[in-house]
């Protein structure tokens, strides 16, 4: 093994040790070929299938009005805490210079921050589900038909596409859960300790500190535990961006904003991702109930044969769910 190659090899081990929640939880993702789904609008479904780009929204309008300061409010709780002294202790007895590389970034987000965070979230779906979430064709439906975009998983997690974006798990409850979770991490920290000795302190400790905003951008109520949700999590202003994740203006239901499309094939100058194109990322997609599914249906498998994906017919189904929706 080369140079480059060890020192790759050694930055994964310590992203699969402080990433340990997003792992398991991706392993899952392989190990029962589950996909991932995108429930919006008919209209705006359309405009990401023949734009081949998918919308991040800023996390400040997204549906769930407290979503980031839920999760602030709890990983500060925890950090003040017991969980967050235990941590500080194994970071400590590790090594004083992972301490002082690390403890100061487990920093909440500033105001500035959050406006500069843009997500678009996807729930697991079972390969096999035609029906689609009940809890979503209720926000998308009636008059305004919904859809559902079914993606393979390979759309969050290829490790040869560079566009500066991370695919994060959510965690649904409240400091208990998140308690345990920082819990985990500190045994897998402590368990680990003579990796953590040998890596470089600052890139450890920079790792632990986006571990942590990524906590901060993706805990939930657990009322909404049933969706179980991915984020696809972009910072362009922190991260440096990416030539090929561009913005946008688009108004959504009425309200004009900025987004960032995050391509779902080869379409800008200088990309050349292999098995990247919708044949490849695009599974399924589930028309839900609403007024005029036939019709819908009828439209999205002639824009998919437009587009050149292969047996469009047997790609697009309608949901069977019996919602019925007027308006």
């Amino acid at each position: 093994m080369n140079a480059a190659a060890a020192v790759q090899s050694q930055e994964d081990a310590l992203a699969q040790v402080i990433f340990g929640y997003a792992s398991d939880r991706q392993d899952r993702l392989d190990r029962e070929n589950i996909k991932l789904a995108h429930y919006t609008t008919a209209e705006t479904a359309l405009q990401i299938l023949t734009g081949r780009k998918l919308w991040m929204r800023n996390a400040t309008v997204m549906n769930d009005h407290s979503e980031i300061q839920h999760g602030h409010e709890i990983v500060g709780a925890a950090l003040a805490g017991e969980p967050g002294a235990r941590l500080r202790d194994i970071l400590a007895g590790i090594s004083t210079e992972l301490l002082d590389a690390g403890w100061p970034r487990l920093t909440p987000l500033s105001e500035d921050q959050k406006c500069r965070i843009f997500m678009c979230s996807l729930s697991e779906h079972q390969a096999d589900d035609t029906l689609g979430r009940l809890s979503m064709w209720r926000a998308y439906g009636g008059s305004i038909a919904g859809v559902a975009l079914i993606f393979n998983s390979e759309v969050i997690e290829n490790p040869n596409l560079h566009l500066s974006t991370a695919a994060s798990p959510v965690l649904y409850g409240g400091y208990a859960e998140l308690a345990h979770e920082f819990d985990n991490l500190s045994s897998r920290l402590e368990q680990n300790a003579s990796l953590l000795r040998s890596v470089d302190p600052l890139l450890a400790g920079t790792m632990l500190g986006s571990a942590i905003h990524y906590a901060y951008m993706s805990i939930k109520h657990i009322g909404f535990q049933e969706e179980l949700e991915w984020r696809l999590i972009h910072c362009p202003l922190d991260s440096g961006g990416s030539a090929h994740v561009r913005d946008h203006v688009a108004s959504i239901r009425g309200v004009p904003q900025l987004l960032y499309e995050l391509p779902l094939a080869n379409i800008h100058q200088g990309m050349n991702f292999p098995n990247f194109d919708l044949n490849s990322l695009l599974h399924r997609i589930i028309i839900g109930p609403s007024l005029y599914p036939g019709t819908v249906r009828r439209a999205f498998v002639e824009q998919l044969r437009e587009l050149g994906v292969v047996e469009a017919e047997a790609k697009v189904v309608v949901s069977e769910t019996p919602l019925r929706q007027w308006g």
